[in-house]
């Protein structure tokens, strides 16, 4: 198939809200003269003008990237009701750089393309004259539409010209601009009735919403319509026509724009003219402004035939029933047998179309986090087909394997025919989430442009989206079923499956005299293997581990992986500390063996300490599982902990601890801040304070705290922390208002007597916005971490998670620090875009994070293919040379290029849950 195998000329039409009056008029009239000139037309609609949220713009909009431009000999495109925002610029891009024929724009002025504007002067002067002439008002108020909108300025000016012309007065307080919506005529009203004793006479309104919303109000107020005050409209909708007074109002002039428009187009195409008609509106007179005479416009009240809604099997009849149809439905085929079995409720059409994306049989790909977000698949499923050939039940109507080529739009665009048809594109979408699009085609004889097959299709989509939400569920319970309880990367049972085979267990020797043991286990420095050698030989080191501990465990003992790098093994004993000794008897002295990429050997040591409980009752297993990490850590931290200097100190490290002892006796530190920024916008979330020492003495924060540790005076660092950031942030309040500020914290120093006392007083005044951090240095004892907690619940402090995936931040972390924040180790984000592993592994934590209510932070993104790929993942914030440099000023924005980047990759990111 080629297009030019096709001889017809076909022009396309973008437009929003196809059915409403002033677009169905326009396109009533361009479609009588394109018929008669033998074009055909092909209408691409959004369903509203505008949505009220972001992603419902981006599915909406995704439309206009299905047209393909070199199939059409002329472009028409109603440009002021495509009002999503920020979006006419792009498109009008697009087009200009996709499209070499002719374009009108119509009642928008654009530099670009040449444009046509309907007359709304005119019929607003005429109106006005109306009131003064045929009723004698003299005191008249104008309620116009948004300010400085050109179709706002030119129904104002035809207003004031009209009272010029006639030399009357028009005071300030008599105008009134609104919004084109009924909640502004509302306004306008309590706003005249504040002076209830100066009533105007008539109001005129620049459209029929506001006019109804300003009667509403007034006669709620107890004035009558037009007894009291007169009201006059304009745009005559349906509304204003059926009003308890039907409303005095004029047609805007589509229908004449209608035929301009094609005039023109038809010339730029073929050189042929066509003679165009003058454009002039109707005035449609109502009694809303005094008149007693309607026009025939608003005395029709009868049907044109027998039927009814409720008669007939409508979309609008009582027993429509394919929302029910459609939630009933669990299987594919039968789904969409469904929608076609209902598109009779948007007949008569030609032709009907459903055509969807290749990922529709994958619920879990068609709206979930890879679902498409912007255009279609280079091949589309035409799923449902049906027309005067083809009617709905019949077999053929739904195909799950039926395909064409995305580049035809739809195939029988491209068939012969006798006469001239219209085809009209809607999307299928779902928030932001695109499915596909329909397409309807109907001929002349057919009202092709009502309201039912919007509101048909809005259905339809929702309904779609439930029955894929519904199967995407069913799918994750099969996936978690199978995978629920073992870890995917050793195999060992997960903390759940762990937990129910041990409470089963314990459940069976409850008073049998034995004891429940647990062992925990943690690889020592799984960071510095992971940073020394490789991620790659960090997970040989896991999987080492993990063997060792499987193959050390007897028949009626579990282990399992609680974390990145912590085990656990659980038994029953008569004597679980001499069961205790045997297996930890069973560790090589010189290590575990692990081997790196390059086959070379290494050695994996372990720290371990195991809390046991008496069988007398049913235990705890949360809380013995949590005591015996506990104890681990900090026998952990006790063997890591220095006591005093050691005499065996080199020359160097002596100077650097007299060095550092004098920056701690002094001070002498400050702190520099670099931005956390959202990922969803680019806007500065907060600021995390960064250590920096400006003496004659090159000092790092790792010198500073390494000889910290080793002088024992890690308490003067917390200490010196907290007073120095706050002091900083209270000198430049203003740059930190709004802003979090993230604090590296030291728990296991908790300050004491007045250190405590004036650290509180400077925290009181910044409840809500500091974010203490616990690092590796955290671990700290359950009464410790109580005291902490209470603490911050005091002092509205938040907690975040700091170095998560490093090896030392676990699962019993999170459960025990509650965090309101993770963030992710900058080793994991390095070169993410990559690897595959990391990809996964953090799109794991971000999961957690959102299921758990806490904000995922990606550390250390340095360039722009890390910030994509965790953005594309779904993490809330960044952090990182990309986005910021650390600054002793902070700064108020990022750079606006990387602010940009961040929005655009939003735009197109397969994944929009960013929470911030």
């Amino acid at each position: 198939m080629d297009y030019n195998d096709y001889m017809r000329k076909r022009i396309g039409v973008l437009l929003a809200q196809l059915e409403e009056n002033t677009q169905k008029r326009f396109m009533q009239a361009f479609t009588k003269e394109a018929y008669a000139h033998d074009y055909d037309i092909c209408i691409f609609s959004m369903f509203q003008k505008y949505q009220e949220t972001q992603l419902r713009n981006i599915g909406d909009s995704n439309i206009y990237s299905l047209i393909q431009y070199d199939s059409f000999d002329g472009l028409v495109i109603m440009l002021d009701t495509i009002l999503t925002p920020g979006f006419e610029d792009r498109l009008l891009a697009r087009i200009k750089n996709s499209f070499d024929g002719p374009v009108i724009v119509v009642d928008k002025k654009t530099d670009m393309f040449d444009y046509v504007l309907m007359d709304h002067y005119s019929p607003i002067v005429e109106l006005t004259n109306h009131l003064i002439d045929v009723h004698g008002y003299r005191d008249i108020a104008f309620l116009g539409g948004k300010e400085g909108h050109p179709h706002s300025l030119q129904r104002l000016n035809g207003f004031l010209d009209s009272m010029a012309a006639h030399n009357l007065p028009v005071r300030d307080d008599r105008i009134y601009h609104g919004n084109f919506w009924f909640d502004s005529g509302k306004a306008f009203a309590a706003k005249l009735l504040e002076h209830a004793d100066d009533l105007p006479e008539a109001v005129l309104c620049a459209n029929d919403y506001m006019a109804i919303g300003l009667a509403t109000e007034l006669t709620e107020k107890g004035y009558r319509i037009p007894d009291h005050i007169a009201v006059v409209g304009y745009d005559s909708n349906e509304e204003g026509r059926t009003s308890p007074v039907p409303l005095t109002s004029a047609d805007i002039p589509a229908a004449s724009c209608g035929k301009i428009c094609f005039g023109r187009l038809h010339e730029m195409i073929t050189d042929e003219h066509i003679e165009q008609p003058e454009m002039r509106a109707e005035i449609l007179i109502g009694g809303s402004c005094g008149c007693k005479k309607f026009a025939p416009a608003y005395t029709k009240i009868n049907r044109d035939n027998w039927k009814t809604d409720h008669s007939e099997r409508s979309y609008y009849s009582d027993f429509n029933h394919i929302t029910e149809d459609m939630l009933c439905q669990t299987n594919y085929r039968k789904f969409y047998e469904t929608l076609a079995k209902y598109s009779y409720q948007i007949r008569p059409f030609n032709n009907f179309w459903i055509c969807l994306n290749r990922s529709f049989l994958d619920p879990i790909s068609f709206i979930g986090d890879n679902a498409r977000r912007y255009g279609y698949d280079k091949i589309m499923n035409m799923v449902i087909k049906c027309g005067t050939s083809l009617p709905e039940d019949d077999p053929e109507t739904v195909d799950l394997n039926r395909t064409f080529e995305t580049r035809y739009m739809i195939p029988a665009l491209f068939e012969d025919r006798p006469d001239p048809t219209t085809f009209i594109f809607v999307p299928m979408f779902f928030e932001d989430r695109c499915f596909g699009y329909a397409v309807l085609n109907r001929d002349s004889k057919s009202d092709i442009y009502n309201e039912t097959f919007r509101v048909w299709m809005r259905n339809v989509n929702q309904g779609i989206e439930a029955f894929y939400r519904q199967k995407a569920l069913l799918q994750m319970i099969e996936e978690v079923r199978s995978e629920q309880i073992r870890d995917k990367q050793t195999g060992l049972y997960n903390y759940d499956g762990f937990h129910k085979k041990l409470s089963d267990l314990a459940s069976h020797n409850i008073g049998t005299g034995k004891s429940l043991g647990i062992i925990a286990f943690d690889i020592e420095d799984l960071r510095g293997i992971n940073e020394d050698l490789s991620h790659n030989a960090g997970d040989s080191a896991i999987s080492a581990v993990s063997l060792f501990i499987s193959q050390a465990t007897l028949e009626d003992e579990y282990c399992g992986r609680l974390g990145n790098d912590e085990f656990l093994i659980g038994f029953v004993n008569e004597d679980c500390r001499r069961r205790y000794d045997e297996i930890i008897a069973g560790i090589p002295k010189e290590g575990i063996p692990f081997y790196d990429q390059d086959r070379k050997q290494h050695r994996a040591f372990v720290y371990h300490e195991i809390c046991t409980c008496e069988l007398n009752s049913v235990p705890d297993l949360d809380f013995l599982i949590n005591r015996a990490v506990n104890v681990k850590n900090h026998s952990k931290k006790a063997s890591q902990q220095p006591s005093g200097i050691r005499n065996d100190l080199s020359f160097e490290m002596l100077a650097k601890c007299e060095a550092v002892s004098n920056v701690l006796d002094d001070a002498d530190i400050t702190y520099y801040f670099q931005p956390i920024v959202s990922a969803s916008n680019g806007t500065i979330f907060g600021y995390e304070a960064l250590m920096r020492h400006e003496g004659t003495v090159q000092l790092s924060p790792f010198d500073i705290i390494e000889g910290a540790q080793t002088l024992n005076r890690m308490y003067d660092v917390q200490k010196i922390t907290f007073n120095c950031v706050l002091d900083q942030v209270d000198e430049k309040t203003e740059c930190f208002e709004g802003k979090k500020i993230f604090i590296n914290s030291l728990p296991a120093y908790r300050l004491r007597g007045s250190d405590r006392t004036q650290i509180f007083e400077k925290l009181e005044n910044h409840r809500g916005q500091i974010v203490v951090e616990y690092t590796e240095s955290s671990e700290f004892t359950d009464e410790e971490l109580r005291h902490q907690q209470d603490d911050n619940t005091f002092l509205e402090i938040e907690v975040a998670l700091d170095d998560y995936g490093s090896g030392y931040s676990n699962v019993n972390n999170l459960l025990r620090y509650k965090p309101r924040y993770v963030k992710i180790d900058r080793m994991l984000i390095s070169g993410i875009q990559s690897s595959a592993q990391k990809q996964h592994f953090v799109k794991s934590i971000i999961s957690y994070s959102r299921e758990n209510n806490i904000l995922s932070l990606a550390e250390g993104v340095e360039t722009e293919e890390e910030l994509n790929c965790v953005i594309s993942l779904g993490v809330d914030l960044i952090q990182g040379y990309f986005t910021g440099y650390p600054a002793k000023e902070p700064v108020a924005a990022i750079d606006e290029y990387v602010a940009d980047r961040i929005r655009i990759i939003n735009l197109n990111s397969d994944n929009l849950f960013h929470r911030l």
